[in-house]
């Protein structure tokens, strides 16, 4: 099971500043594609997903099997 956090801004109509609001989604990965992006069932339906702050190669640059072999097991393990 995967919970995926992320910070939204609510602004009202007239604001001038946003106030965060936090939520949170709970899925099942389903795939990992490389070592940056998955794919997470979440209900009846499936997202792909991409990691914030990951830069890993992408499939068939150097090193893209060893990224996308570690966030298997991160995922998965």
């Amino acid at each position: 099971m995967l919970a995926l956090l992320g910070v939204v801004g609510l602004v009202a109509a007239g604001a001038t500043s946003a106030a965060p609001g936090w939520f949170s989604v709970k899925g099942q990965v389903t795939h990992v594609v490389d070592g940056d992006t998955l794919h997470v069932r979440m209900g009846s339906r499936t997202e792909r997903v991409r990691l914030i702050g990951i830069d890993a190669p992408e499939r068939g640059a150097r090193y893209s099997a060893q990224a996308t072999t570690a966030l298997h097991r991160l995922v998965f393990n």
